[in-house]
């Protein structure tokens, strides 16, 4: 890879999701480095994470709201930085790339496509915005390389036809370690009540699985433990989980946050971070919340295995067991970590550290 070519992330919006995030904190670390230029492609312009960008790291939009309209902008985009190292952060964004780069268009930079959750199987019928996941599969197989953050996503990735002979670059998400609170002390930091106090953060989708974390916490009230969760996020299910609380007669223990800038303002209201999910790539939330001293408890669901180091960081449970989840919690309520472990764990996904080993691993340009 010639250094003097940049390298530019696509992806369809800069809105406040993990994979976003975790671009910006790339983008910025790698600009700051001065090794390589970097740019950003959007489909739609706007979202809060525009204004965190270094004014070293330019942002195009092509005026799209999805995928497929984005094409056309994008092939265009693509033709003018030919040389470049494109990186497709995500599906529907790897799509447009893959169709603008290399079927439409062969550029003679290489094409990455970033890979955040597992790939979906043929049988699976459809994927974000109505893309068959027939086309997803013809497609990957244009990529020159595929980066995962974690090594259960790589080992998934791997297996699959589209991979096969493709290097598979290994690198984590990085996490901003800017503004972070003092790590506290896990085992004098409790509250006087004994109350369990425990936040959920990310956007309110199926895969999040928050319903399953709500019957945990009537799981635990109904043991006669004193709880309070918070869920800070928004998303398509708010609706659903506010009358899934009321039903369950939760209101007074479960607040609805929405979504915020930054999480972890106030991080000292919250011991425990509960992630329910039934799918996660990496886990951007669970190194943000070691970093602050929180105890993680989080479902078995891919990279927080990795992050957890198998459970020595912190408690991992099954998907979708309410009462499994619920003696997750009790357990590292009772049994902390050390806050300090749990800190310098988190620093080992420094920005500074993956944009090295992100460079080291990116392909050279395709032939």
């Amino acid at each position: 890879m010639d250094r003097r070519n940049p390298i530019v992330f696509v992806l369809p919006t800069l809105q406040m999701g993990g994979a976003e995030r975790s671009t910006v904190v790339l983008a910025n670390a790698l600009a700051a480095s001065r090794v390589q230029p970097v740019a950003v492609v959007c489909f739609s312009s706007g979202g809060p994470l525009t204004g965190q960008l270094l004014d070293t790291v330019p942002v195009f939009t092509l005026g799209r709201r999805h995928a497929y309209s984005s094409i056309t902008g994008l092939r265009t985009f693509v033709r003018s930085r030919s040389e470049a190292t494109f990186v497709g952060i995500g599906g529907s964004a790897s799509i447009a790339l893959l169709i603008s780069a290399r079927v439409l268009h062969r550029s003679s930079g290489c094409v990455v496509v970033k890979v955040n959750t597992p790939p979906a199987r043929p049988k699976a019928r459809r994927l974000q915005e109505g893309i068959p996941s027939t086309l997803l599969t013809i497609l990957y197989r244009f990529a020159d390389a595929f980066w995962v953050p974690s090594e259960s996503l790589a080992e998934q990735v791997q297996s699959r036809r589209f991979a096969q002979g493709k290097p598979i670059i290994r690198v984590s998400n990085p996490v901003s370690m800017h503004d972070v609170h003092p790590v506290r002390s896990s085992r004098e930091d409790r509250d006087p009540l004994d109350r369990l106090r425990i936040v959920a953060v990310g956007r309110l989708v199926p895969v999040k699985d928050y319903a399953t974390l709500i019957h945990a916490l009537a799981v635990l009230l109904a043991r006669g433990h004193a709880a309070r969760l918070r869920i800070i996020g928004d998303g398509p299910e708010r609706r659903d989980l506010v009358n899934l609380v009321e039903s369950l007669g939760l209101a007074g223990a479960v607040d609805f946050e929405g979504e915020r800038p930054d999480p972890w303002i106030d991080v000292e209201q919250s011991e425990i971070l509960v992630v329910s999910s039934l799918a996660e790539g990496f886990g951007l939330v669970v190194v943000e919340a070691m970093a602050r001293g929180l105890q993680v408890v989080s479902t078995d669901c891919g990279g927080p295995r990795d992050i957890l180091r198998s459970g020595a960081l912190g408690q991992l449970v099954p998907p979708g067991d309410p009462e499994a989840l619920a003696s997750g919690i009790l357990a590292a309520h009772a049994h902390p970590i050390d806050a300090q472990d749990l800190a310098a764990a988190a620093r080992e996904y420094s920005p500074d550290a993956v944009a090295r080993a992100f460079l080291d691993s990116l392909c050279t340009p395709a032939d």
